[in-house]
């Protein structure tokens, strides 16, 4: 059984960074277990904390997707221990990745994809904002439009 580990790009929107756990199966096994660990620390949430597949297939590749969720800066190492479960044999692969954190929360070092992204994230937020004072500057005017025309037909009305 052979594992590695693939972090891909940070979500600019809510820090998390999607890790992929990618393990080859070379031999008939029942089960595989990928359980994350944060070394003991507390300055990282992983989710889910478990992942199960049943009856995996030899020669075939399997991902499982994790979620890493910084709360503090700082470095962290991040493991994943790889359980198959044969006929009552047990074998665990136990591999690691470091991952560090700037005061932002950023995963650093920073990459290109996750400039884009960020870019991206932030020119959707100002279109937003645009699109939200052009629908409130509209509604106003709506508004006033007819609270004119309710005041005149009060005006209107004989006493």
């Amino acid at each position: 059984m052979k594992v590695d580990i693939k972090v891909n790009t940070q979500y600019p929107w809510n820090k998390v960074v999607p890790v992929e756990v990618i393990v080859w199966i070379d031999e008939e096994v029942d089960k595989i277990e990928v359980i994350p660990r944060a070394s003991g620390v507390k300055g990282v949430f992983i989710k889910p904390s478990k992942h199960v597949i049943n009856t995996p297939q030899k020669g075939q590749r399997y991902i499982t997707k994790f979620w890493v969720d910084p709360q503090v800066a700082g470095e962290f190492r991040i493991g994943f221990t790889v359980i198959s479960n044969s006929g009552g044999t047990i074998n665990a692969v136990n591999k690691e990745t470091i991952l560090r954190f700037s005061e932002t929360l950023e995963l650093v070092p920073i990459t290109p994809e996750y400039k884009v992204l960020k870019q991206v994230y932030l020119a959707s937020l100002w279109i937003l904002l645009f699109l939200l004072v052009v629908g409130a500057i509209y509604f106003l005017k709506r508004l006033r439009a007819w609270f004119v025309q309710w005041v005149r037909r009060q005006q209107a009305k004989p006493v």
